[in-house]
């Protein structure tokens, strides 16, 4: 029985009265049922469709093309640390001065492991992993293996050094000789764990148009969630660091800025806007000191940018101050809106 039997059925069985809400998740395992969807819809029937699923299939290719004009689409990402702090009944405006600073930032750690999938919130840590491995095997196996036919340990492969090392430039040759897979087999997984929203791209801001220069520059990966990430990597030595900028990384696609990376001398982990309007850089820097290369990074982009660059942004533990042209806010404060929101438009990048 396919989808459009069962609605037949109830329809027939039930008689309802007034709008029908149908709501079909993870939709896209059931082959064609855009098809029909889009028979149903066109039928003019009192019926509203939610469609979700944990795939970008559902709004791009042939899908997109079957429905346009028929959808509107809405992004759900995982707990942003504001409601992070709402499901664990974490009240930072009852709390003033230290007392506020110190429970947002172990706060803030505890949302650097357990990431913000509300089940695994909802558990705590004593759950955590188990429910994070089941996303995980689910992610893999179900949204990629699957429908696309890889070789799972091939994939396992890729996605587990591309997890261990988040924020870290690769190329597609860096990643071939890391992994022994071909340049080709790289590039089409990291494609289908786009799709499946497991990692996200983060390319380097350059002038060069060319496809084959671009890739010579390499792209940085994010992971979807830091506790899907945490569960599946085994970490040898603290790596705080990189979670964070993970975490800054989730916070600006929700906001839907356009973001790049850009490294010359020095790193800048985020040049926030387009490049026909003004640019800020963005630096993450967590530990106790900040260490001087951050700020070298940014005033040297300052210098190199040839568009108008906005004051520079460092993302710290603990530093509030503003010198000069440069602002320094933590970063639980910069998550919790305040500073410069570095928001994208409406017709920013959606996830």
């Amino acid at each position: 029985m396919n989808v459009g039997d069962m609605l037949s059925a109830y329809r027939q069985g039930s008689g309802p009265q007034g709008r029908t809400y149908v709501l079909l998740d993870e939709v896209q395992v059931s082959k064609g049922w855009e098809l029909w969807l889009k028979v149903d819809y066109e039928q003019k029937k009192n019926v509203a469709f939610v469609v979700s699923g944990s795939s970008s299939y559902l709004v791009r290719g042939e899908l997109a093309t079957t429905l346009t004009g028929r959808t509107m689409t809405f992004p759900v990402h995982p707990l942003s640390f504001r409601e992070f702090l709402s499901f664990r009944d974490v009240r930072l405006n009852e709390e003033v001065g230290s007392d506020r600073r110190d429970i947002a930032i172990h706060q803030m750690e505890a949302y650097l492991e357990l990431g913000g999938f509300p089940e695994v919130v909802r558990a705590g840590l004593s759950t955590s992993a188990a429910i994070l491995d089941r996303y995980y095997d689910a992610i893999l196996y179900r949204d990629i293996v699957l429908p696309h036919g890889v070789d799972p340990r091939k994939l396992e492969s890729l996605a587990g050094h591309l997890l261990a090392g988040i924020g870290s430039p690769h190329t597609l040759r860096s990643l071939s000789r890391a992994t022994g897979l071909s340049v080709e087999t790289v590039k089409t997984y990291l494609g289908h764990m786009e799709e499946a929203h497991l990692v996200r791209r983060v390319d380097q801001l350059s002038y060069k148009t060319k496809p084959k220069a671009k890739e010579r520059l390499g792209a940085k990966w994010y992971c979807v969630d830091t506790g899907l990430r945490n569960a599946v990597v085994l970490r040898h030595s603290p790596d705080t660091g990189a979670l964070v900028e993970n975490v800054v990384h989730a916070e600006l696609v929700r906001r839907r800025a356009w973001v790049h990376y850009w490294a010359d001398r020095h790193e800048v982990d985020f040049v926030v806007g387009m490049s026909i309007h003004p640019m800020t850089p963005v630096n993450v820097s967590y530990g106790d000191a900040v260490p001087d290369r951050e700020l070298e990074g940014l005033e040297e982009f300052r210098s190199y940018s040839r568009t108008r660059v906005e004051d520079p942004l460092l993302l710290t533990k603990d530093s509030w101050e503003k010198v000069g042209g440069l602002q320094k806010l933590p970063v639980w404060r910069w998550l919790l809106g305040e500073g410069p929101s570095l928001e994208g438009d409406s017709i920013g990048p959606w996830w």
